[in-house]
């Protein structure tokens, strides 16, 4: 189990680490496959993960979600994210071959996504909801085992 804490911290590090990378361009978690989201919401995507001011402004906080490999001592309906402890969600160090990526649209103002590591089945879950002509992150859990 320690092996697989390791690798959960080490996977979370990589795929939201907030450092310079020069290759930002190219790792876009799948925004170019992205032919069943409605039209702006793939603008809003790439600037959500190159922006933090924009982030931060875009996130429903106190955010519902659930933190990476929950424990049972943790309930999943009382815990929220806080602005103070939020890490900024990048495209830095993303390597899109290692990940699988799904989408579903829910008519035009709810997006959920998952991004699962192919290897380990450990991955984020995220909902991005539409209110007043904008888009915002309304649920995020971090890495986990996924069904």
């Amino acid at each position: 189990m320690q092996i697989l804490y390791k690798l959960t911290i080490l996977l979370s590090i990589l795929l939201f680490s907030n450092c310079n990378n020069t290759k930002q361009e190219e790792n876009t978690l799948g925004i170019e496959e992205m032919t069943q989201v409605p039209e702006d919401f793939s603008s809003f995507y790439l600037k959500f993960h190159s922006d933090s001011v924009f982030q931060l402004n875009h996130i429903t906080f106190p955010l519902q979600g659930i933190p990476a490999l929950i424990s049972k001592e943790i309930d999943p309906d009382e815990f929220t994210w806080s602005k103070e402890d939020w890490k900024f969600h990048s495209f830095d160090n993303f390597d899109p071959d290692q990940y699988q990526i799904e989408r579903q649209t829910f008519d035009s103002t709810l997006v959920t996504e998952k991004i699962i590591d192919i290897k380990t089945n450990i991955g984020i879950k995220r909902r991005f909801a539409k209110f007043n002509d904008e888009w915002y992150l309304i649920y995020y859990s971090a890495m986990n085992p996924q069904q």
